[in-house]
């Protein structure tokens, strides 16, 4: 079964969405969408039956707060809801090949799809499910979420920011009327590669030395592996064809000086409790694309090396 063709644009205005994905930055989501639906407007979580029954037995919270939203299992869809406008992916990348039959039932005409995933890849696999014409390209940034459980506790800035305009502006603003500061950039390709070329230095750093933000920026060691992670994830940008790569680097490693000197990466929470990192989203995009340009990149293989075998 294939999704419905896309429907002309531009796209309708968003009154029914959905989200694919309840861990620490899908239940930052919920918890700023759920009070900010107006009247008409729907709000569905997917999950299969044995998460939606543990998330009824025991809701996820947001800064303590219970979230109880409706959920849709794709196998047992509704048939009397309507297709969702907007579904939001929030899940790991790992996750994303079984997209086509967790989202397919919620698909109609005017459903567009925005992943918020790590990674430079999201994209592409959803499009290559549903269709150039309704994927979007997103992205998050936020301070760090820190998730216990089904616990998640955040303060601080959140923006998500999406493209093409041509596709996004509806999204774009339903998200900013649900109190999620939204943002579509003239050049989605540069922002996701400085979010990218952030993310592959410091969630790798900080999985690798097991150090919080605070300790990390305090440690010579640590930030030589940051700044050499970087530097990798910088040249295979500019073969990649990015326009002014090095800039965009030290753009992102500004975003260092605002880190919570509490606060983890995910990549780290994922380590310290056990849960598979992202590495393939970060070290084995980055070994992958150097691949191709030739590029010798020893610090991401390293990483990639140490976290595909668990050592």
């Amino acid at each position: 079964m294939t999704a419905p063709a896309c429907q002309p644009l531009p796209p309708t205005p968003v009154r029914h969405a959905a989200l694919w994905g309840l861990g620490a930055i899908g239940t930052l989501l919920a918890a700023r969408i759920l009070p900010r639906l107006r009247p008409g407007e729907t709000f569905r979580v997917i999950a299969d039956s044995g998460r939606i029954a543990r998330y009824r037995r025991t809701p996820p919270t947001f800064n303590g707060i219970p979230l109880r939203p409706d959920y849709a299992d794709p196998a047992r869809p509704d048939p009397a809801a309507p297709p969702a406008d907007l579904i939001l992916v929030a899940v790991k990348t790992g996750a994303l090949p079984a997209a086509h039959d967790a989202l397919l039932p919620f698909v109609g005409p005017g459903t567009l799809i925005l992943p918020l995933c790590n990674g430079l890849s999201a994209h592409d696999r959803l499009a290559t499910d549903f269709g150039e014409a309704r994927t979007l390209h997103g992205l998050v940034f936020c301070n760090s979420a820190m998730r216990s459980g089904r616990d998640v506790v955040q303060s601080g800035t959140l923006t998500v920011r999406l493209g093409p305009p041509s596709l996004a502006r509806a999204a774009a603003d339903w998200l900013n009327a649900c109190n999620i500061p939204a943002e579509i950039p003239p050049d989605m390709r540069s922002a996701l590669w400085r979010k990218f070329i952030l993310n592959v230095a410091l969630n790798q750093a900080e999985a690798a030395t097991g150090l919080a933000h605070g300790p990390l920026l305090a440690s010579p060691d640590a930030m030589r592996l940051l700044h050499d992670l970087a530097d990798e994830a910088t040249a295979v940008a500019a073969a990649e064809g990015i326009p002014d790569a090095p800039r965009l680097a030290r753009e992102a490693l500004d975003a260092l000086s605002l880190l919570s000197p509490d606060g983890k990466t995910s990549m780290l929470q994922d380590v310290e409790t056990g849960r598979p990192p992202e590495v393939e989203a970060f070290a084995g995009e980055v070994v992958a694309r150097a691949a191709r340009h030739g590029i010798p990149v020893p610090a991401n293989q390293r990483i990639l090396d140490r976290f595909r075998t668990g050592a």
